[in-house]
């Protein structure tokens, strides 16, 4: 599935797609976490990626720049008892 752009309001663009942009990619490994204290980042988000199941990739784009990006994906949960549900988990990273 190429990008598909689902909302388009000059100069803001979102996309979806079920493979994760470079863009993308390049503004989570950019990304420094923290609120005080240490600072750390997240490291190969690339390779990652490549193991989700069932992803959606949302870019928000800002003319040609990935200011936003957004993945909702399966995870299997397995509860005490052993039973396997698929649940939809979400990761998100705006600029700002």
């Amino acid at each position: 599935m190429d990008p598909l752009v689902i909302y388009s309001a000059p100069p803001l663009q979102l996309t979806v797609s079920r493979h994760a942009s470079p863009a993308g990619i390049d503004l989570l490994e950019q990304t420094i976490y923290s609120t005080h204290g240490p600072q750390y980042s997240h490291t190969g988000q690339a390779r990652k990626v490549q193991h989700l199941t069932a992803p959606y990739f949302f870019d928000l784009w800002q003319h040609e720049h990935v200011v936003g990006t957004y993945c909702l994906a399966e995870r299997p949960v397995r509860t005490a008892t052993g039973t396997i549900y698929k649940k939809c988990f979400d990761r998100r990273r705006l600029l700002g």
